[in-house]
């Protein structure tokens, strides 16, 4: 696998003397084309930048082979062999397949595609960006892996009840439109971010049939027992702290001043953003510091917690995170993040905190840092008490402000995770 995601990497650094802003014109769609070199380099760079790796590639197993899980409100699916292997992968695909897959959400053999794959959001890139990726995948290696996708239970596994029945309410098959109030800048972030990106798809709320909630584009959402955090204007709970720098460095290398990468946005940024142009990344932070907070999503923040839960916690905090995490609550640049003022902290949902404290944390390794630090687990050390007290007190020091955790909070976080109980003193 490591030799697969390097051939990848030097691709799509390749692909960084090649790629531009604009997109060349769409070929069609259902002609046979010969890949050239310079198609397999954008590819390998687009491939980079929809971070198709993660949901294609199984731990242990080859790049793009397919047999990841995903889970969903709804059940597993695995992720496709997209590898151009001719009997179990896309290698006997035409473009028109292709982009009917990526761009529609209709498989190679018409069958309706679940929204686990971002066709909704893919539907946002040009013909010519997604062949490109086709181009790149084809230059591949092919690997024979028959892959299973549909995991789910009944009803949920009839497509024509589920899939289907998705697409005919939520998808809207309409291109990205450059808005010409904005500048070219401006457009391509919105371009990345609404379309190869995806980046609603973890940062935006679902409503109950796994679609995203337009009200609050961007606002934040759970996510594997975590909070992806709102990427709104919002001051305390989103960017509205953050300069264009912060963002560019955070997606460069996993770390700001205001934040550090882990959990699933690790990942992200491990194979898919660090690979990013300079350019594409100013974009994509200028985009996201335009993006307004949904109305009534910044309240009034909450009235301060109990005089006990916060000494209770600064005693707590002085003994197991003030090393790290300083008295004053910055942190460590670039290896510790800083809490004070930290978005995620002070979410209206706690569940990054919970599961931080309760499970511990790896940060990504880059090219940018490869030190990668990580936080230990302090579930068998502390009581649903302490880790409520621990945690209402980073939420509320430093001028953070939210909710205070109650001890019962803790121990669903703690049932949740399936994570240990503390041990008896």
């Amino acid at each position: 696998m490591t030799s697969g995601r390097n051939r990848m990497r030097r691709a799509a650094c390749a692909a960084l003397l090649l790629i531009g802003a604009g997109a060349a014109p769409a070929r069609a769609a259902g002609q046979a084309t010969i890949p050239d070199q310079e198609a397999v380099a954008r590819g390998a760079y687009l491939a980079a930048a929809g971070d198709c790796v993660a949901c294609h590639t199984a731990p242990g197993g080859r790049p793009f082979a397919g047999g990841r899980a995903i889970r969903t409100a709804f059940g597993t699916l695995l992720g496709s062999n997209i590898t151009p292997d001719t009997a179990t992968g896309i290698g006997g695909w035409t473009d028109a397949q292709f982009l009917r897959a990526v761009k529609r959400g209709i498989g190679g053999k018409g069958q309706r595609l679940y929204a686990a794959m971002p066709f909704n959001t893919y539907a946002r890139a040009s013909d010519r960006d997604i062949l490109d990726i086709k181009a790149y995948l084809a230059s591949l290696q092919p690997v024979r892996n028959a892959v299973a996708t549909n995991q789910f239970s009944f009803p949920f596994n009839i497509r024509l009840l589920s899939a289907f029945v998705w697409s005919m309410l939520y998808f809207d098959p309409a291109p990205f439109r450059a808005d010409p109030a904005r500048d070219a800048q401006w457009n391509r972030g919105a371009y990345l971010v609404t379309g190869l990106g995806h980046c609603t798809t973890c940062h935006s709320p679902k409503n109950r049939l796994g679609a995203d909630d337009v009200r609050a584009y961007l606002g934040g959402a759970p996510l594997e027992g975590l909070f992806a955090p709102a990427l709104d204007d919002a001051a305390r709970t989103g960017l509205g702290g953050w300069t264009e720098e912060d963002i560019v460095a955070y997606l460069r290398t996993g770390t700001s001043r205001r934040a550090v990468a882990a959990g699933p946005m690790a990942e992200v940024v491990s194979r898919s953003t660090q690979f990013l142009t300079d350019a594409d990344l100013r974009a994509i932070a200028v985009y996201l510091r335009s993006v307004p907070t949904p109305p009534g999503q910044e309240a009034t923040p909450p009235a301060p917690p109990g005089t006990a839960a916060m000494e209770a916690g600064a005693r707590l905090y002085g003994e197991s995170c003030r090393a790290c995490h300083g008295a004053d609550g910055q942190g460590i640049p670039g290896m510790v993040p800083a809490l004070a003022g930290h978005a995620g902290v002070q979410s209206a949902d706690p569940a990054s905190a919970l599961n931080v404290i309760l499970q511990g944390a790896q940060s990504a390794i880059t090219r940018g840092n490869d030190r990668g630090t990580s936080m230990p687990a302090f579930a068998w050390k502390l009581t649903d008490t302490q880790v409520a007290d621990v945690t209402t007190f980073v939420r509320n020091s430093w001028g953070n402000r939210a909710a205070p955790i109650t001890p019962a909070d803790a121990a669903r976080a703690r049932q949740a995770l399936n994570a240990p109980q503390s041990l008896p003193r």
